[in-house]
């Protein structure tokens, strides 16, 4: 199974603040502002095979990242990035 980490703000603590959306074609992470309420998105990116999204699975550690977690998860398609994770290369969000 390969994986992805988002690295999300500190005051991320909680599941609830987290919105992980995982389609068959497209992974989307977004986390909830500190003080506006506002959904921030920080990554959203095309998967470079089809996935069951049945079978992918996310969890939060909390203040540090997000994992996304799935067998078909070996590559992402970010604009015009391309992230082999086989090489666990991650993705250095700004906030």
């Amino acid at each position: 199974m390969y994986f992805y980490q988002v690295p999300v703000p500190k005051h991320i603590t909680k599941a609830r603040d987290v919105r992980v959306n995982i389609t068959a074609t497209n992974v989307n992470v977004a986390v909830k502002g500190n003080d506006t309420g506002e959904w921030k998105t920080l990554m959203e990116g095309e998967l470079c095979w089809k996935t069951n999204k049945d079978e992918s699975i996310w969890s939060l550690e909390p203040g540090r990242h997000v994992q996304v977690s799935d067998i078909y998860l070996q590559c992402l398609i970010l604009g015009s990035l391309f992230v082999d994770l086989c090489f666990s290369l991650l993705l250095n969000a700004k906030y």
